[in-house]
């Protein structure tokens, strides 16, 4: 007798659809058991390029996770956020990286209507202001400093920093960017001409080592720890491709969440993957990066029992998310919150 899957799956076979239904249930062995058919072959866009905060995709890429899932996954370098949303919206890829604010701004700003969170991956946002401590000691000091960021077409983080400097009551006119790509502001920052940049907190070794060959000290204003409480980076996908195979966004889900579950638990493993894929990474700096992402913005990610609940959506903090964006654009728009995402391929608590 055939037991219907849940979410609409429909490519495994009747024994598969009831070892997934019990899987699932019970919370515990994430195994997909496979059927005869071949894996699908899936893109997995990022934000941007390769960097220490994506190591629960290569551990899992390199683990077999996503293989088990039935899924062959290839990971493509993204140019920023706001790009990876708009090529997933136009269907380029079928699964994209991108923070939950992003995903606002672009609905915003692009009118995209298409694009869903479907799994939280980053709890909190991993964006970090990088600053001179000779020279700034507190957010305030930041006025009238030359400072450095991606391109606010490029880079939701630029977009969401002026959205903290407004929480803070820091006067917006009298920030002194420069913009460009990491590899040409961070250079400019550990060499002493810029007095802070905009990147994220798990290049902070990295960052540091360069700095400190010219006497500089770094500290950190991590953008979670002012104002900017909202969900992170988060796994999305299109109404399209939930309509048309929900069978493989529920797989990409578990397999991604069954990878940010197992590379937490395994930072000097998961720094090992990531540097495997990408020799340009510097294995120590990985492995110190995760530390302070599992510290700062994956609170639970190695200690949960279940995956999906790890990557649960709350409808509270999806809102919050929402509002915190909305206030510090000054936007009036009347968007929904259930625009942005779906709860149905992950579990509440």
């Amino acid at each position: 007798m055939h037991i219907a899957a849940p979410y609409g799956i429909g490519r495994t076979t009747a024994v598969v659809s009831v070892i997934l239904i019990l899987v699932v249930a019970a919370g515990g062995l994430y195994v997909y058991a496979g059927s005869s058919v071949a894996p699908d072959k899936v893109t997995l866009l990022l934000d941007f390029t390769p960097t220490y905060n994506h190591f629960p995709y290569y551990y899992g890429l390199d683990h077999g996770i996503y293989k088990s899932n039935g899924i062959d996954l290839t990971i493509q370098p993204g140019t920023g956020a706001s790009a990876s949303i708009s090529a997933l919206a136009a269907g380029k890829v079928d699964f994209a990286l991108a923070d939950v604010p992003g995903l606002v701004l672009a609905e915003l700003s692009s009118n995209i209507t298409n694009v869903r969170v479907v799994a939280a991956v980053y709890q909190k946002t991993f964006y970090s202001i990088y600053y001179n401590k000779a020279t700034i000691s507190s957010l305030a000091d930041l006025e009238g400093q030359a400072g450095g960021a991606n391109s606010p077409s490029t880079s939701v983080q630029t977009d969401m920093f002026y959205v903290l400097a407004k929480l803070n009551g820091i006067n917006s006119s009298s920030l002194k960017l420069s913009y460009g790509s990491q590899s040409v502001i961070t250079p400019l920052f550990v060499s002493g001409k810029l007095q802070y940049i905009l990147k994220p907190l798990d290049s902070y070794g990295d960052v540091q080592a360069a700095a400190s060959a010219n006497g500089i000290q770094v500290g950190l204003f991590p953008f979670e720890a002012y104002g900017i409480d909202a969900y992170g980076s988060a796994l999305l996908t299109t109404t399209q491709v939930i309509s048309k195979d929900p069978s493989l966004v529920q797989r990409m889900v578990l397999a991604t969440m069954q990878s940010v579950v197992a590379a937490s638990k395994d930072p000097a493993g998961a720094a090992a993957s990531l540097v495997k894929y990408e020799p340009q990474l510097n294995e120590t700096s990985a492995i110190e990066g995760i530390n302070l992402l599992l510290s700062c913005c994956m609170v639970g990610a190695n200690t949960t029992s279940n995956p999906l609940t790890y990557g649960w959506l709350s409808p509270a903090r999806m809102q919050s998310t929402l509002n915190l964006v909305l206030e510090g654009t000054g936007s009036q728009s009347s968007l929904n919150v259930s625009s942005l995402y779906t709860d149905q391929f992950v579990r509440a608590p």
